[in-house]
């Protein structure tokens, strides 16, 4: 995971594509968009966040989503604001029993330095957009 964050970073260039991806259809899972797997899209190179049902934890590997339903996220909010930026900072989150549960990542956009958070909850992921503190 390490090596990806890095990549994303120093190698990877601009955000150009985001992708929620199921092992169910629209049909199959409702009008709820809940994702097991997050494909985010850059210039120059593809990572994929997994959320790890047995212990829901994450994995982010360096290649595309192999799961069959995909649903273009790059219009939606909270990603559309950081489609052409790029990745200044990425972490991996631990919490206190040691799983690495979550991965963020954070971007520069044309008004904030914005991270977007992705913690996998009930064998899916959430993502939630972190922003700095305004005294």
């Amino acid at each position: 995971m390490d090596d990806v964050g890095k990549s994303i970073v120093d190698n990877w260039g601009s955000l150009v594509s985001v992708i929620g991806c199921s092992r169910l259809t629209e049909q199959e899972r409702g009008p709820v968009s809940v994702f097991e797997e997050i494909e985010v899209n850059f210039t120059s190179g593809t990572a994929t966040v997994i959320a790890e049902s047995e212990y829901d934890t994450v994995r982010v590997e360096g290649r595309f989503s192999k799961l069959p339903s995909r649903v273009d996220l790059s219009d939606a909010e909270p990603w559309s604001q950081f489609i052409g930026s790029s990745a200044l900072w990425t972490w991996t989150l631990t919490n206190q029993q040691g799983y690495t549960d979550g991965f963020q990542l954070e971007f520069r956009t044309s008004s904030d330095f914005l991270g977007i958070q992705l913690v996998c909850v009930a064998s899916h992921l959430r993502v939630s957009v972190v922003v700095p503190n305004e005294h």
